[in-house]
């Protein structure tokens, strides 16, 4: 059974790195890898600085020079587009990174060792579900203040409990393997069966969860940003962008659009690549 679960992840890389294997994770995944490296050449592709303030080109239709237009402060759209996937990508990722690294320890300890630690830690996690996610976050910057940090630390905060509640449940299910059972019978060590067969077991479902979350995250980081409680500016965010250019949508829609078709962009890719994998590791079976 510790075979088939290395061999779930086996064919969850082979789905994602094969477009004829798995073309739903592979366009994913291929959308995503080219918006990141868009990001990392930014410096070099972009046709203007993103931060010049240009008061005399202001609001200029697309052309030649600038392909997505000027922003009010005439400044390229298209530049701060490009130039804000990093800080539009990181976070999100970054967020996801620490999700896990504290929802699955937790959710392992919680299952397998159950009793009170188990009881308290389900009335957290069950305290913070009871909350839709993006009001919660919402408070917890308010509290925090704005910032790219404060933004990050909200939506740990906010996402850890989902991903503790998903590993708990599967470790209890796990755990009462006839080769987890077998394996403690052999005198294993309570850190090596949860290293060596739980986790592997609950690997795959959850790249699946936070492939499709971290659209989610993008799309929450946003809105944040829109209200005000992202990077300061005039730092360049696909959020921020969409706040500053709500004032013009009658006259100026594309900056409203740019940004938005980013953000969708990104979202539609994070989507086929949980779906994608979703369908590789037969998942719902």
């Amino acid at each position: 059974m510790r075979n088939f679960n290395i061999q779930r992840i086996r064919k969850m890389a082979g789905a994602i790195g094969n477009p004829l294997g798995n073309k739903i994770a592979s366009s994913g995944l291929y959308i995503l890898l080219m918006v990141i490296v868009v990001g990392i050449l930014a410096p070099m592709i972009a046709p203007h600085d993103p931060l010049a303030v240009n008061l005399t080109a202001k609001l200029l239709p697309p052309s030649l020079e600038y392909p997505l237009g000027t922003d009010q402060m005439g400044r390229c759209v298209f530049s701060r587009i490009i130039s804000g996937t990093m800080a539009s990508l990181v976070m999100p990722l970054t967020a996801m990174a620490l999700i896990l690294l504290i929802g699955m320890p937790l959710g392992v300890i919680a299952g397998y060792y159950g009793g009170v630690f188990d009881r308290i830690i389900m009335v957290v996690v069950n305290t913070m579900l009871s909350f839709p996610n993006l009001l919660l976050a919402i408070v917890l910057t308010g509290f925090l203040g704005p910032g790219t940090l404060h933004i990050l630390l909200a939506v740990v905060a906010v996402w850890w409990a989902k991903y503790t509640r998903i590993v708990r449940g599967m470790t209890l299910s796990l755990k009462e393997k006839p080769y987890v059972k077998a394996s403690r019978g052999c005198g294993s060590s309570d850190v090596w069966l949860m290293f060596r067969h739980i986790v592997p077991g609950t690997v795959p479902t959850v790249l699946v969860f936070s492939a499709l979350d971290v659209g989610r995250m993008i799309l929450a980081i946003s809105g944040l940003a829109f209200l005000g409680l992202g990077v300061a500016p005039p730092s360049p965010e696909w959020g921020a962008m969409l706040s500053d250019g709500r004032h013009y949508l009658q006259t100026a829609p594309r900056l409203l659009l740019s940004p938005g078709l980013a953000i969708l962009l990104v979202m539609a890719a994070c989507n086929l690549l949980g779906e994608g994998l979703r369908d590789a590791l037969d998942v719902k079976r």
